[in-house]
């Protein structure tokens, strides 16, 4: 099991990390927009309700909030020296190895988390209602995926808890429950907002991972050779 000056430093340092490039990227940035930025054309829509039912949107909050409600309890635990006395109470005993391999995937993961704030410049939480003036993020991840930071968040609950061992971090697997639903509402507001365009990113790009062009391009082949046999046969019965 990790000690508490290795998990200060390993979750600070995330955090400091990921703080100094947000700032950097700003202020080079400015005031333009992130590559595959677009801007709403429909800005007359009423409802501006959080998208989803309750449900699915207390699913996803409560799921994904167990991430935050985690690492903020080991840090205190950490800060105060409480770490050791806690831990065996909280925690699985996991391999050294495997709790390291967890601190370090979650740099990678919690990197590309930083890479979705680059390119979303309006990221809006499940539980709060969509801006009025709102800009659909096409950069980054979201070139492959349409929500790319759920993903990401479902994959650090894991890692969580291969990092600390914690048992209490399983429950924010709760959020794979809720995910599906809450995404499908999201989208049909986007395609409410962004009509044509957010259709064409749809047929594009997979809801939570990358769509496989090697199955789409193989598939192509199998029609074009299902209609060369159709002809063949065809011309045979002639």
């Amino acid at each position: 099991m990790l000690g508490r000056f290795e998990l200060l430093i390993g979750f600070f340092g995330d955090w400091a990390v990921s703080i100094i490039i947000l700032v950097i990227n700003k202020w080079k940035r400015g005031n333009r927009l992130p590559e595959g930025s677009i801007l709403s054309e429909n800005n007359n829509i009423k409802d501006l309700k959080a998208p989803g039912s309750r449900w699915s949107k207390w699913g996803v909050t409560i799921g994904l909030g167990t991430n935050s409600f985690t690492i903020i309890s080991v840090l205190i635990l950490c800060i105060f020296d409480f770490w050791d006395a806690f831990s065996p109470f909280i925690t699985f005993p996991l391999p050294i190895w495997l709790n390291w391999s967890g601190l370090i995937a979650m740099w990678i993961i919690n990197g590309l988390g930083t890479s979705v704030f680059i390119y979303n410049v309006n990221y809006t939480a499940a539980y709060k209602p969509i801006k009025d003036k709102y800009v659909l993020a096409t950069g980054g991840l979201y070139k492959w995926v349409r929500h790319p930071m759920y993903i990401i968040k479902v994959v650090q609950t894991i890692l969580l808890f291969l990092t600390t061992g914690i048992w209490l971090t399983i429950f924010g697997l709760i959020a794979w429950f809720a995910l599906p639903t809450q995404a499908k509402a999201e989208e049909e507001l986007m395609e409410e907002r962004f009509g044509e365009i957010y259709s064409n990113y749809v047929k594009k790009t997979g809801r939570f991972l990358p769509k496989i062009k090697l199955f789409q391009k193989k598939s192509k082949e199998n029609n074009f050779l299902n209609s060369r046999s159709l002809k063949i046969k065809l011309k045979r019965r002639k």
